[in-house]
């Protein structure tokens, strides 16, 4: 298999290319595992936010243990339409860059 890198394409910086958006389609976790990941990423400054599905326009705080002075935000969708054993996290906008 090929391996892509950098001296293919050049970073994003250098071709002046921004992040807008980022998935990861990750295994079904277990709630503490969501738990967990939700931990980690509020210490790094995102707020977390369940959706049931990815096109469901209602979504809750997680554990409503967000921070006012977290500045981003990560989506956790919990069921995608023909995909029983996965789940996504999202990263939109500048929350998108500032993970990338």
């Amino acid at each position: 298999m090929n391996q892509i890198t950098h001296k293919d394409f050049g970073f994003f910086q250098t071709e002046l290319l921004q992040v807008d958006f980022i998935t990861f389609n990750l295994t079904k976790l277990s709630n503490l595992q969501i738990s967990q990941l939700a931990t980690y990423f509020r210490s790094l400054g995102f707020n977390c936010y369940l959706k049931k599905t990815e096109i469901s326009q209602f979504r809750q705080e997680y554990s409503n243990n967000n921070h006012f002075q977290n500045k981003f935000e990560l989506d956790i969708i919990l069921n995608l339409p023909y995909q029983k054993e996965i789940m996504q996290i999202q990263f939109s906008g500048l929350s998108a860059n500032q993970f990338y």
